[in-house]
């Protein structure tokens, strides 16, 4: 008799085991990235992003990352255009934030953003002057080296 119950504690402990490794992958598992294009005057730019289309998504937005590869962002969707407002709370690198119209241009940029590394309540607070539904934050400095200027156009590949 506990020949046999050995033999089960020998199968299922490692079933229990293989079973809540899957479920924690599934549990904290980052969304898949969606493929953007900037296209400017001169140039098109492909880049990854994570899409952050709920309140408690955008307010998380980038915080916590390590880094931010140059490839790769995060689009804010917002349900109609406004004036979000973006802060840099639990960041460690900088970013630009490009702000973009209902109509997919670029209406606004802020550009290297630095972390905020003061209480909550004293980080600066980011905006824009114009209507925007969208907000692309990328690697700080991605703007000014590729050139994205007022009026380019961002779509999300299909």
């Amino acid at each position: 008799m506990e020949k046999g119950k050995t033999q089960i504690r020998y199968y299922l402990a490692p079933a229990v085991v293989f079973a809540l490794a899957v479920g924690f992958m599934l549990w904290s598992r980052t969304p898949a990235k969606v493929p953007l294009r900037i296209e400017t005057a001169e140039h098109s730019y492909n880049l990854l992003v994570d899409i952050a289309a709920t309140p408690k998504e955008r307010e998380k937005g980038l915080m916590g990352r390590a880094f931010l590869p140059e490839d790769e962002g995060m689009l804010l969707v917002y349900e109609h255009p406004g004036t979000p407002v973006l802060w840099m709370k639990n960041m460690v690198f900088p970013l630009d934030f490009v702000f973009i119209g209902s109509d997919q241009s670029v209406v606004e940029i802020k550009s290297k953003i630095p972390p905020c590394g003061t209480a909550d309540d004293l980080c600066p607070r980011y905006f824009p002057n114009h209507p925007a539904r969208y907000v692309l934050e990328l690697a700080g400095g991605f703007v000014e080296k590729y050139g994205i200027h007022l009026g380019d156009k961002i779509s999300l590949e299909k």
